[in-house]
């Protein structure tokens, strides 16, 4: 379901990019976790936005949803960190779902991959999400903001860090859920395109 027309990418592009933007939005808390550490589905979109126009349509969406987020929200310290790690995390869970699902050479035409090859991407892509943010949390992101605060890591650092693991987990669990009980809607939905 690869759409063959290039007006029509660069319009699903930023069809849903901007859902991905609202989406973003609207994010909460998950319980039993800090309040920083919120749950949005804009990921949804962003897969979406790669089953309608390919690897790059789905880059593109993760990066204009970012951008504009930056633009309406700002960033704590003036530095784009969240929209960084927001990045990444969409980088890290939907680019090897859609490459496990899709493969490297999608082509206009082809028929949409069944639930199963979907349901293995999806659980590759929870699995690297919930890896790359814990790594990343731990070298790089959490540290940045320690020292943009100006306050020493705290003792118990590696606690507070191991808290991103299950969250990514959980986080990478629901927004599978949620595109598996999507897909099949979207993909007749989108089908004449």
């Amino acid at each position: 379901m690869l759409v063959k027309n290039r007006t029509m990418s660069i319009v699903f592009v930023g069809v849903f990019a901007a859902l991905a933007f609202v989406a973003m939005l609207i994010d909460f808390p998950l319980p039993f976790f800090p309040p920083y550490l919120k749950f949005d589905i804009s990921d949804v979109f962003i897969f979406m936005a790669g089953i309608l126009t390919g690897p790059w349509g789905l880059i593109a969406a993760a990066i204009i949803k970012n951008l504009l987020h930056f633009i309406f929200k700002g960033a704590a310290f003036g530095i784009p960190i969240d929209q960084i790690a927001s990045l990444l995390s969409s980088f890290a869970f939907v680019l090897p779902a859609y490459f496990i699902t899709y493969g490297w050479k999608r082509k206009a035409g082809m028929p949409a991959p069944g639930l199963k090859k979907l349901a293995i991407g999806l659980a590759v892509g929870t699995v690297s999400l919930a890896i790359v943010m814990t790594v990343a949390n731990y070298f790089f992101i959490t540290p940045f903001y320690f020292a943009l605060g100006n306050m020493p890591l705290p003792d118990n650092y590696l606690v507070l860090i191991l808290m991103y693991l299950p969250f990514n987990l959980i986080k990478g669990v629901l927004l599978s859920v949620i595109l598996l009980v999507l897909y099949p809607h979207f993909t007749r939905l989108f089908a004449k395109y």
